[in-house]
């Protein structure tokens, strides 16, 4: 396998990263909308300088990055345009688990050439009934996010054994999640949507399509079998790292454009620019604060788990307050878009501006069942010490 390191960049290097490529990204926003998913030459341009694999571990060619990297390479990526970077913090996302997880041979045979991802659903929607070798793998699936780019789609399932559920020692049914190569996989193309346009979130379903075991993982394994400490905290906590980039990248961008065009906006019967009055002002000056209490959050609770990862001390209230600060974040990026695009008036209204390219997808990405209300009631549980069986977090 030839490997590019790109392991050893810092938070910083990634940014530069970003920034290389965000004025293309922006500038075709519009055309991956109108084609429902990224143009080949923001996927490119994602590919060659490294951002694309930023999550893989290192000994497949990826960056590894650790979780607040992560989060804020996701927002920058994300401000620049929330499909792209939705698409690509789906796709990054999902990638680095089969990197961890999946056996060495078939990790070779998906990721060697350094210009592929992976994109669909984890949710055990499917079934997986054991054959020699592996699993044939059924169902019918949704959100396949970045599916316009992918090599392998990802399904999700239980485990079937003589036509029964497969029973973990803790009594949980077993779960995994296959990769299909994209082609053995029927895509409906049927992303028919008010916002996140260009994500190409299709459903699509797997035929009973024969998998070898070594190309599944259980679903909340935290052995990985390479790959650094932000892997063995499971699934949730790098999921929520995608989530929570991509909320805080919209809600930057959305106060950016609003203060921008408060220099020059006047409203019929106003006195002066948004930017003069007063009311506007305060306004402004409580929405950017809302977003810093969020950020600050986000980045808090990721560098906490990150930390108890990396010494091994990592529990349950870790996961609990990056779900919490995810959905939290979620939610105060939607009021400050909400915000920002109703002050915005007739320009705001109009297609092609960022404005409302903002007001579109974070309300499609608030309707997300990863920033649920159940992701407070199950942190609560915990929390106060009274989760009763398996929290999802």
């Amino acid at each position: 396998m030839t490997l590019t390191d790109t392991s050893s960049l810092t938070t910083a290097d990634w940014l530069a990263r970003v920034a290389e490529v965000a004025d293309l990204v922006d500038a075709d926003a519009d055309a991956g909308n109108e084609a429902g998913t990224s143009t080949q030459a923001v996927v490119d341009a994602l590919f060659d300088n490294g951002l694309m694999t930023i999550a893989l571990p290192a000994a497949v060619g990826g960056g590894e990055a650790d979780l607040v990297t992560l989060v804020e390479v996701f927002e920058a990526l994300s401000a620049a345009d929330p499909s792209a970077g939705w698409s690509h913090m789906a796709a990054t996302t999902a990638s680095a688990f089969c990197g961890a997880f999946m056996s060495e041979h078939e990790v070779e045979a998906m990721f060697a050439d350094g210009r592929t991802v992976t994109a669909g659903q984890f949710a055990p929607r499917g079934t997986f009934t054991e054959v020699e070798g592996g699993y044939r793998v059924d169902g019918e699936y949704s959100f396949a996010s970045g599916s316009g780019h992918a090599g392998y789609i990802t399904a999700g399932g239980m485990v079937l054994r003589d036509g029964e559920m497969v029973l973990k020692d803790d009594g949980m049914p077993e779960m995994r999640v296959a990769a299909i190569p994209r082609a053995d996989v029927e895509l409906n193309g049927n992303w028919h949507v008010m916002g996140l346009k260009g994500t190409q979130s299709q459903d699509y379903a797997v035929r009973d399509q024969f998998v070898p075991a070594g190309r599944t993982f259980e679903l909340f394994d935290e052995s990985p079998l390479r790959g650094g400490p932000q892997f063995t905290v499971g699934v949730m906590p790098i999921t929520s790292a995608g989530h929570a980039g991509w909320a805080l990248g919209v809600a930057r961008r959305a106060l950016d454009e609003i203060a921008a065009l408060a220099q020059i906006k006047q409203r019929m019967g106003a006195e002066t620019v948004l930017a003069r009055q007063q009311l506007f002002q305060k306004e402004y000056a409580e929405q950017r604060a809302a977003f810093a209490a969020s950020r600050a959050y986000v980045v808090e609770a990721f560098g906490a788990i990150q930390e108890a990862a990396e010494s091994g001390t990592a529990e349950m209230s870790h996961k609990a307050d990056v779900r919490v600060a995810t959905t939290y974040a979620t939610r105060v990026a939607a009021d400050v878009v909400q915000w920002s695009y109703r002050l915005g008036g007739a320009d705001a209204l109009r297609d092609g501006h960022p404005l409302q390219r903002c007001m579109r997808d974070i309300h499609a990405g608030t309707q997300h069942i990863f920033v649920d209300d159940s992701t407070y009631i199950n942190a609560s549980q915990v929390w106060l010490g009274v989760a009763e069986g398996f929290v999802f977090l």
